[in-house]
């Protein structure tokens, strides 16, 4: 028996091929396009088009710094004390005052700042965590939707 493009397994294993091929160059596309985006000393209006929006920074925000991967979300900013506590409680977002010195911010991708807060706020944003550091005006969070 001899195959031809006209017998139905091998023109399906060319349609299969040919589809394989288109949609994982779209896909591979779409994740060059959006995967590992970091840029520093930004504004809130450009973090924002990055981060998800459950993660969206308050326009208060200034200094940011952001990095973002599928699944996966940091950043670290200026906002003042009452900027902040707005913008966790419009989050529902519960914070937490600081009562033992806690790392100000150890991600995973972005410079990691060993500093110790004494005072200031743990807050806890969707699949992660993050602190206010009250002292220097700067918060940080770091989620991860990966175990």
């Amino acid at each position: 028996m001899t195959l031809s493009f006209k017998s139905p397994p091998v023109l399906f294993a060319i349609i299969f091929v040919f589809v394989l091929v288109l949609v994982g160059g779209f896909i591979f596309r779409a994740y060059q396009q959006h995967a590992g985006v970091a840029r520093t000393d930004v504004s809130p209006a450009v973090a924002n088009q990055y981060l998800p929006p459950a993660l969206v920074l308050p326009d208060a925000a200034s200094e940011v710094t952001v990095y973002v991967d599928f699944g996966a979300a940091e950043s670290e900013f200026s906002i003042s004390e009452d900027a902040f506590l707005a913008w966790c409680n419009t989050r529902g977002w519960s914070t937490k005052p600081i009562s033992t010195p806690t790392t100000y911010f150890d991600p995973v991708r972005l410079p990691a700042d060993t500093r110790l807060v004494n005072r200031g706020y743990t807050f806890a944003p969707p699949d992660g965590k993050g602190v206010f550091d009250s002292r220097r005006s700067r918060a940080c969070f770091w989620t991860s939707s990966f175990p």
